[in-house]
């Protein structure tokens, strides 16, 4: 902060100062048996997580002691009735630890309306996925279909509130349920003797989120996305590439975002066995700049913003490949 003559002045009070170490202990045991066209796999994975560090303030240091215990089980059933072709349906808990970020109990308020700070107190999230997969793999095409449901009781999430003063203030908690139920589809086709290949990713779900404990804050909301990849080879040594992606906006607890996407192209040549690789390339050459849209609020506030960004490049690289690899494999 400066002073009415222009000083800098250390201000000790908004000292962020954290000393902080992660240590994780893991064990991990499976079990796998196929019989014929069946398999089934089941393990387990426990560990045990120590976040130990010290917060170094004007007023002392404040210990940070944050530890948990987690026992995450999956279970996977397989059917292959050919070589090609799989049905696989899975149970697995997925286990999120808190980032520094998340825990840092430093508040901070150099913008006096909009005040933040973490929690030490933080739990790793632990969600229940559920996957129902099939897929078809074969010389010409790949085909791979998958169900989701990811439920967790313990999401960690941003809370923000208004204060008495009509400042907006954000932690994070573990609470409330997120729930999310989905559809994903890939594909790729190989043509020309492999000389084209044309692939496809797309999904679409939805997301649930409800708080609970009172606080009355609910969300949902669909959330799509699609991405197309077309790679060419048309002449010796050469490659061209065209590929575009286009989601929808995504929904949170206390907030939602516009959509977007992106497209690029490129092209590539090779000399002297591709050792001197020449690549032309532009990445969203038709969008000069991309405009994001972000919408928070509770029932207490809502808050609006907007980002306005260049998106358009062009790059040129060169690269030079020399020497020789030599690697044996030992098995």
């Amino acid at each position: 902060q400066r002073d009415p003559g222009g000083e800098w002045i250390l201000q000790e009070n908004r000292q962020n100062s954290l000393d902080y170490r992660q240590h994780i202990a893991a064990a991990y045991a499976s079990y796998q048996l196929k019989l014929k066209a069946y398999s089934i796999k089941v393990g387990a994975r426990a560990e045990y997580t120590i976040n130990d560090g010290t917060f170094h303030q004007q007023d002392g240091d404040h210990p940070l002691d944050n530890k948990y215990f987690d026992l995450i089980p999956y279970v996977t059933l397989g059917w292959q009735p050919t070589q090609q072709q799989t049905l696989r349906l899975g149970y697995t808990q997925r286990l999120s630890r808190p980032g520094i970020w998340y825990l840092n109990p430093y508040v901070d308020d150099l913008d006096p309306l909009h005040i933040s700070t973490g929690n030490p107190n933080l739990k790793s999230e632990i969600s229940h996925n559920f996957d129902l997969t099939y897929s078809n793999f074969s010389q010409l095409f790949n085909i791979s279909a998958s169900l989701t449901a990811n439920l967790t009781d313990n999401a960690i999430e941003q809370l923000t509130s208004t204060l008495e003063s009509g400042a907006l203030f954000s932690t994070y908690a573990n609470i409330g349920k997120r729930q999310y139920f989905g559809l994903s589809l890939y594909g790729s086709l190989r043509l020309l003797q492999n000389k084209l290949t044309i692939s496809l990713n797309a999904g679409t779900g939805y997301n649930k989120y409800d708080a609970g404990n009172g606080t009355g804050l609910r969300n949902e909301g669909w959330a799509h996305y699609g991405t197309l990849n077309i790679n060419a080879q048309p002449w010796k040594n050469g490659n061209v590439y065209v590929s575009g992606g286009l989601w929808s906006g995504y929904t949170g607890l206390q907030s939602s975002g516009s959509m977007g996407g992106y497209h690029s192209i490129g092209v590539s040549h090779g000399f002297w066995d591709r050792k001197l690789i020449l690549s032309l390339s532009a990445s969203n050459p038709f969008q000069g700049r991309f405009v994001y849209k972000y919408k928070g609020f509770s029932p207490e506030y809502s808050q609006w913003g907007r980002s306005d960004n260049p998106y358009r490049s062009f790059r040129i690289n060169l690269t030079w490949r020399f020497g020789k690899v030599q690697a044996q494999i030992k098995k």
